[in-house]
């Protein structure tokens, strides 16, 4: 059983990553900047940030069963102390990130939206938006260190190889 939630942690992790990386680097610059792409400005800045802002909200609720399954999965293995210093401080790491980014940012730059085109030209709007893509850019970074690490532990622990058939 272990090694079937173990693959499945695996699997959040990498999942959350890509994930994160796809949508910062690949959706979010083809729907801000679609005339690059296309030739054409499909969307108007306000209206491509609204389907951003639908996109990410959708997508914290895959950030945040990746935060239950770190929390659950590290925490198990902090409990039975078989867990290392480096990955309990990417798990805090991780799960604050994803709570800043679901609970915080997700929800002010929403709220900016709701006021309108004017209120996402503002400088408080800016600096809140900057801060939701450091965030997002740690999220990567932790998250991949954090699949590597945990990938490269569970390896050497033998989690993977069959018990021998007794003949």
């Amino acid at each position: 059983m272990i090694k079937l939630f173990a693959s499945f942690y695996l699997f959040c992790l990498a999942g959350a990553a890509v994930g994160v990386f796809l949508l910062g680097a690949l959706i979010a610059p083809i729907i801000f900047h679609s005339e690059i792409i296309f030739g054409v400005k499909l969307l108007a800045r306000y209206d491509a940030g609204l389907m951003m802002s639908e996109i990410f909200s959708r997508f914290n609720y895959m950030l945040l069963v990746t935060a239950a399954l770190i929390i659950a999965f590290e925490g198990f293995l902090a409990v039975n102390k078989k867990n290392s210093i480096l990955m309990l401080i990417l798990s805090v790491a991780n799960v604050a990130a994803i709570g800043v980014y679901a609970f915080i940012l997700t929800p002010q730059i929403i709220a900016f939206q709701a006021m309108g085109e004017e209120a996402i030209r503002s400088p408080e709007f800016d600096t809140i938006h900057k801060i939701a893509e450091l965030d997002f850019k740690l999220l990567l970074f932790t998250l991949t260190l954090s699949f590597f690490f945990r990938f490269s532990a569970i390896l050497s622990c033998n989690f993977w190889k069959e018990k021998p058939i007794n003949d």
